[in-house]
Order: structure tokens, then sequence, then C-alpha cells
């Protein structure tokens, strides 16, 4: 469980602390009285240098996992880490709310055009995690490669796709600019200047990969296919490939179809 919304956490940071620092470290302590195998911790791009209560509180959820090594004495528990971009079609996430919106309203919100963010699908989300359970040794942070959207195009591919489906026009949508949030940012990072120097690439996402402390430099290279990384312009959803807005919409459709199979 976590409280992964930005608002909900600006409101709430008590809540925010209990939820996504306390609540990591009884993980923690539970897993390794009980043994258990294999615990992944589900993180976010907001972790990446935080300038809200959510991304810093996900940090230090990170934090303890990947300290976790220091303590845990003789148990065997493997703790690691994945982050993730924004979910589409995840509880609190963007589609469920413009849907909401187009059914109820002939207007949508939108924070900033120019706005960037990393997207995924569930089905993706579900892949790095198991992926992640199959490669990791513990102590690692796995992140997906993920493209970018404009938050004006996934909007704008959001209307065409649902205003039709309540019958409305695309063109009845309007679209409200409210400014950005309490700790939000235009764009968000992959891995913060100090990571970078410390992960590794394989063709499908980053790996962090652990201190020489606790890992050494053969295991690092155990990775197939895994090299330092060559560019890091793609750590920033600034930079990193845009999706088309036919790209969008078809990323839309498929979380619309996967979560129809729920």
């Amino acid at each position: 469980a976590a409280l992964k919304q930005v608002p909900m956490c600006e409101d709430n940071p008590f809540e925010a602390v209990k939820t996504n620092i306390l609540g990591t470290q009884n993980i923690i302590d539970l897993a390794l009285d009980f043994n258990v195998e294999k615990v992944i911790a589900i993180s976010t791009d907001k972790a990446v240098n935080p300038t809200g209560i959510m991304g810093a509180s996900k940090l230090m959820a990170e934090k303890l996992i990947l300290a976790s090594y220091h303590y845990q004495g003789g148990k065997q528990t493997k703790f690691a880490c994945v982050r993730f971009g924004n979910v589409l079609g995840s509880a609190g996430s963007i589609l469920p709310l413009l849907k909401n919106q187009i059914k109820d309203k002939n207007y949508v919100t939108i924070t900033n055009h120019k706005m960037t963010r990393f997207v995924m699908s569930i089905s993706q989300a579900v892949e790095l995690v198991l992926n992640a359970s199959s490669l990791m040794r513990g102590q690692e942070v796995f992140v997906l490669k993920m493209p970018a959207v404009t938050l004006d195009d996934l909007i704008r591919a959001a209307i065409k796709i649902y205003a039709p489906l309540h019958h409305k026009r695309p063109s009845d949508i309007k679209i409200k600019t409210v400014g950005l949030r309490i700790g939000e940012r235009h764009h968000e990072r992959l891995l913060s200047d100090s990571e970078t120097e410390k992960a590794l690439e394989t063709k499908n996402m980053y790996i962090l990969t652990p201190t020489e402390k606790a890992w050494s430099r053969e295991y690092q290279r155990q990775y197939l296919g895994a090299k330092k990384i060559a560019d890091d312009k793609n750590f920033s959803s600034q930079y990193a490939p845009n999706l088309s807005r036919g790209e969008i919409i078809n990323l839309i459709k498929e979380v619309d179809a996967d979560f129809a199979k729920k």
C-alpha cells in the first residue's frame, strides 16, 4: 500500500510518513522475521530529486529498502526497488479523472500544456516487476525505459477517444488551465545525476546497482547485455522520446482493453 497522489500527500504529510516510510519499515521487519524470499518495493520517478512530500517519502522508502542489507544479519531475504512513471489506468491516475470530467462536464482541466511525463501501461508495470524479481540479487533499483508524453497531447488524445463514448464531439470539450499543483514539477527524471555513474542499462531498463561494499563488480557484469549508460538525456521526460498523438491513442486503448478484462 502507498499514498501515491501528490495533492493527497501535500495535504496529509503525516499520513504519507506513516504509510510510505513507516509502512515500508514494517514490511522490511516482517519480511526478515518470516524469512520472505524476495521483497520488491514499488517506487516512482518522483523520488528522483524530489520537490514534494510524495516524492520525498518514496525516496525515503527506497533508502530503507536499499539499507536493509546492512542490518539483516544472517537472514536471506532479498530486497529491491522498481521505479515507475505514470501508470495509465491505475487508481488515481489521470485517465479516470479525464473520463469523469468528459462524462459529467464539458471541459477537462490541465495543469500546464508543456508539462511532460513518463507513461506506461499496467501490463508494462507488471512486466517490470516480474523481470526485476527474476534478475534481482538484492539492493538494486530497476527502472523501465519509458517514452514520454506532453500533457497537452495526452489530454487531446483522451478527449478524442472518450468524448464520442458519451455522445459528445471532441470539439465540445474545452480545456481549462489550472496551473501546477503544490509539489509538482514540469518534467520528471528517471535517475539523479549522482546515480548515473553507478547505473547500468539493458535494452529495456536501467539498473542502479548496489555499492561495491555489498556486491562486487563481477556481479554487476552478470546482467545479460548490461553496460554503462551511454546517453543521459533520456533520463528526463523533457528530452526522452515522445509518443505521437496516434501512439498515445493506441496506448490509451490498450490500457482500457486491459482494464476491461478485469
